[in-house]
């Protein structure tokens, strides 16, 4: 009778256990965005088939992507001719050769700082950390890759204004549900402003997408990321899971048609 009874009880606290442990996202859906090949670069603003100058084999390559006389590099952005990309590789390079400056903070410093309720999780949030941290989680939330590689595949000529930006403010208008919007590169935060959707900066790692996921409160997750980081664990931990995959295969997905899943984005409304 007592070890029928502590077979029961250990069963009971395995389930409190891995409900309170490991407790993951329900479901999930991830969009890759694909670069705009053929047609789709002939139909960018500005572009004109020939180059104005001429470049180098190794610099002409595929991360180089054709834009009006020249071509738009991940790393050095816009490229005019070979003159313009030798000048850019060196301010790069004077760049990197500069000190790195750490700025110090005191613990009185740090009681002062009004921290924002979309940063609670920030090291310097102060006495208001404990009371931020306590905000409800969203059931669905949509993480925005900004990193670097995005400049590949959702490149504007205004800085702040990509396809991504357009996507979200179109989403709020037509959502009225409370949908968290979180952007990552090499971390994850909330969205504070529209602007930072465009930043292309940092790079990503689908390990971490990977953590994230696994720790995360919510019940429906949206990715929106390249369809290069579809690869290694992220991809294994997406099979696994059984998750939507929506831009690889057959058709390709562009940063433009964004805007225009209004029908499936209305299902993460309800």
């Amino acid at each position: 009778m007592i070890r029928n009874f502590q077979k029961l009880l250990s069963l009971v606290l395995l389930m409190i256990f891995n409900h309170l442990g490991f407790a993951e996202v329900e479901s999930i859906d991830v969009y890759f965005l694909s670069r705009p090949t053929g047609a789709s670069i002939y139909s960018l603003p500005l572009f004109k088939p020939q180059f104005k100058g001429l470049y180098t084999q190794n610099e002409m390559n595929e991360d180089c992507l054709p834009m009006g006389d020249g071509c738009f590099h991940p790393q050095y952005g816009y490229i005019e001719d070979e003159k313009d990309l030798d000048q850019k590789k060196q301010e790069a390079d004077i760049e990197k050769a500069k000190p790195i400056k750490l700025k110090t903070i005191n613990s009185q410093e740090v009681d002062l700082i009004n921290c924002d309720d979309e940063y609670y999780f920030d090291l310097y949030c102060g006495k208001a950390k404990k009371e931020k941290a306590k905000q409800k989680t969203s059931e669905t939330e949509i993480w925005i890759d900004t990193s670097s590689s995005m400049r590949l595949v959702d490149y504007s000529s205004e800085d702040a204004y990509c396809d991504r930006r357009r996507f979200v403010v179109n989403f709020r208008q037509s959502c009225k549900k409370d949908i968290s919007f979180n952007i990552f590169n090499t971390a994850k935060k909330r969205l504070s402003t529209l602007d930072n959707l465009c930043i292309n900066h940092g790079t990503n790692d689908g390990d971490r997408v990977v953590q994230w996921l696994k720790s995360s409160e919510a019940k429906h997750v949206v990715i929106i990321t390249d369809m290069e980081e579809y690869v290694g664990a992220f991809r294994e931990y997406l099979d696994s899971r059984g998750a939507n995959i929506h831009g690889i295969g057959v058709d390709p997905l562009l940063a433009t048609e964004l805007v225009n899943l209004k029908e499936e984005f209305k299902a993460f409304c309800k």
